[in-house]
């Protein structure tokens, strides 16, 4: 997936690395021009030389918060940026404020995939350019006895991991993950085949039942 015309330009803004990285995953292998500030100092020091049409802001930064830097580039500036507010605190779209925040430009963590690529198209008024349609991922093969003895999966808390991140589409992630695996733990390696070849195939439904019957086995034994 993608989208036509000229490359756009985002900034993301968020004190934590890990919240810049998830977003930076997402966008840049869309096609976006994608760069990040831990601040939001940096982020008005950034503004001017990047010219972003687009700003993802964290609200809940230590010494100069989400507000105050909107309202920075809003006052000092002059600009009326596209600004979109990552939280993690839903009761924050409810805030009455003077920067033409709306509820609408309010995303809640985490993250989820598709409202966040919705949200971009509708503000930019972006036309998209989907993938080619790909073959439907085989179903995982019937494993005989003694592929059963052998078939290892990983811990309940990778198996949440890697439910998250389905549910938030972050296949990169996922697809980061279970290259990890492989590279520790080989008796893995018919369940990290499984999930790899879901995630080639974009078949996030069907990773998700598959690892939450994985998870009922689990409870089960």
């Amino acid at each position: 997936i993608g989208y036509k015309g000229p490359t756009r330009k985002i900034l993301v803004v968020d004190n934590e690395p890990v919240d810049r990285e998830l977003l930076i995953n997402i966008l840049e292998p869309l096609g976006f021009d994608v760069k990040e500030a831990a601040s939001g100092a940096e982020c008005l020091q950034l503004y001017p030389q990047f010219q972003p049409e687009i700003i993802f802001m964290d609200l809940a930064m230590p010494e100069m918060d989400g507000w105050e830097t909107i309202h920075l580039i809003r006052n000092i500036h002059r600009s009326n940026v596209l600004i979109g507010i990552i939280s993690a605190n839903a009761f924050d779209r409810n805030l009455e404020n003077s920067s033409g925040i709306s509820d609408k430009d309010f995303i809640i963590k985490p993250v989820n995939l598709l409202e966040l690529i919705n949200w971009i198209g509708e503000r930019l008024n972006l036309e998209w350019i989907e993938a080619e349609p790909q073959a439907k991922a085989p179903e995982p093969k019937k494993l005989s006895a003694l592929e059963n003895q052998h078939y290892q999966v990983p811990p309940r808390d990778v198996l949440n991991q890697l439910l998250d991140m389905i549910d938030m589409g972050y296949v990169v992630g996922v697809r980061k993950l279970i290259s990890e695996l492989e590279e520790q733990e080989t008796d893995y390696q018919l369940f990290i085949n499984d999930i790899r070849r879901m995630s080639d195939h974009f078949e996030l439904e069907s990773m998700k039942q598959f690892i939450e019957d994985k998870l009922k086995a689990l409870t089960d034994v």
